[in-house]
């Protein structure tokens, strides 16, 4: 396993909601070949991810890293976990918040490899329970639901809700040509799911499928989304005013062009808007985070810097979409296949990525700006994290003036302070990361609002 850590200096705090990431570190794990995935967030502020060795013969192990990317501690998969499927979300490891346990799926149950079974494990990788499910599915993607249970997918196109007690509540039987692998809980308690619906032509066109169902199995609206491309949906999810987003790639018929385009749907299903986002060569592996302000963040990858199709030289990228669907920032995240992206608990990003030629590695996206160091002991701020009030102690010989900014580069608040201590009421801020900025001595200090 190897390390490259990038220190970036900065003058002064300066960002605006344009200015582009950059890579703080990345973190290559040589001993699991080329293949990792599934990487979530834990509540300790680490990370779990799914790793293979030994040409990925079965020897699948759960890897514990924390903040930094440093491995903290394995354990061996006993069974085989189906941690990706064609076009499909990663299966792997789920988080439920209710138990505050982990959870993955493996095809064995009490060594009968027909059957499945859901293994739950704690945040020291300690395996505490075994749950066998019913035998006659075969299990594509699932995710917790707000009730303690699960929802799941299986290859026999049926959906399954599990309830907090690992049985099943329901099921809903899809057509055969429906491909289904999408699924978010909303906000109001419904399901949304996604996938492909194959028009059964000649060519095998497909195009982009939603449906909602409600929490006790029944649907309420599906809707065929398409035209005469290929489309293949790689995220849902929904925004803040209760409508829901769609990323698609769109592959023109007879070539190997491909685009991602932005589906916005209302709470019905009706299409409100169809945009293209991103327009390059050979586009796969798509994965989005939408941020509180609507905004998404597109991780996808093509290849080498010009999306030249070339599986020897893969490229994967970061862009920032704003809620007025044209492009903030770009950037390009590293050499490799994307597995995973998603927000860090100190707002900046991490990227999960697999090469083919190259060894799997996870990169640290963001904003990290550093204090300037000859003044660092003449501005002090606390308590840091605080909730209300935070204290500014000044050991300059003048007044000074306070910016603080969020991780955007925006101005939240602005003070003038004297010398010695000072006192901000800071109880309308919004929890998260902040910067104070002080102009007349070029000096920037970080600070968590609780």
């Amino acid at each position: 396993m190897t390390k490259h850590i990038f220190i970036i200096l900065f003058s002064s705090f300066l960002f605006s909601q344009t200015t582009p990431p950059v890579i703080l570190w990345e973190q290559t794990y040589e001993e699991y070949y080329n293949n990792i995935s599934s990487l979530i967030k834990t509540t300790d502020d680490g990370y779990l991810f799914l790793g293979c060795n030994n040409n990925c013969n079965n020897n699948l192990l759960v890897v514990k890293i924390n903040s930094e990317g440093d491995i903290t501690w394995t354990f061996p998969v006993i069974g085989v976990v189906h941690t990706s499927d064609e076009f499909a979300n990663t299966l792997a490891i789920v988080y439920q918040p209710l138990e505050s346990k982990y959870f993955y799926i493996v095809n064995n149950c009490n060594g009968n490899y027909s059957t499945y079974s859901l293994i739950e494990f704690n945040e020291n990788g300690i395996t505490t329970n075994m749950y066998c499910l019913p035998q006659g599915y075969t299990y594509k993607s699932f995710i917790a639901t707000s009730d303690g249970g699960f929802l799941a997918y299986s290859h026999e196109n049926v959906l399954i809700k599990f309830n907090a007690q690992k049985t099943i509540d329901w099921t809903y039987s899809f057509p055969s040509n429906n491909i289904n692998y999408l699924m978010k809980e909303t906000s109001d308690g419904n399901f949304l799911i996604s996938g492909m619906f194959e028009l059964l032509l000649a060519d095998n066109q497909t195009n982009s499928y939603a449906a909602k169902i409600n929490p006790q199995g029944n649907l309420i609206w599906e809707i065929n989304y398409g035209n005469e491309q290929n489309e293949f949906p790689f995220s849902i999810g929904e925004y803040s005013d209760g409508n829901f987003f769609l990323v698609v790639n769109r592959v023109s018929t007879g070539n190997l062009d491909e685009s991602i385009w932005l589906n916005k749907i209302d709470i019905n299903g009706n299409l409100l808007s169809d945009n293209l986002i991103i327009n390059q060569r050979n586009i796969s592996e798509t994965k989005v985070i939408i941020e509180p302000d609507d905004s998404l963040i597109i991780g996808y990858r093509c290849s080498n810097e010009n999306c030249v199709y070339n599986y020897t030289d893969l490229m994967s990228k970061l862009t920032k979409v704003n809620s007025n669907n044209s492009i903030d920032w770009d950037i390009e995240i590293n050499h490799g296949q994307l597995k995973s992206i998603l927000k860090t608990s100190d707002n900046n990003y991490m990227a999960q990525l697999s090469g083919i030629l190259t060894n799997p590695m996870i990169v640290k996206i963001g904003w990290e700006p550093l204090s300037t160091p000859s003044f660092e002991n003449r501005v002090s701020i606390y308590p840091n994290p605080a909730q209300d009030y935070i204290k500014i102690k000044n050991n300059f010989s003048e007044n000074q003036t306070v910016v603080i900014y969020n991780v955007a580069g925006q101005t939240i608040m602005k003070q003038e302070i004297n010398q010695n201590e000072n006192s901000l009421d800071v109880t309308k801020l919004a929890s998260g990361i902040f910067f104070v900025h002080l102009p007349e001595s070029n000096t920037t200090l970080k600070w968590i609002k609780e």
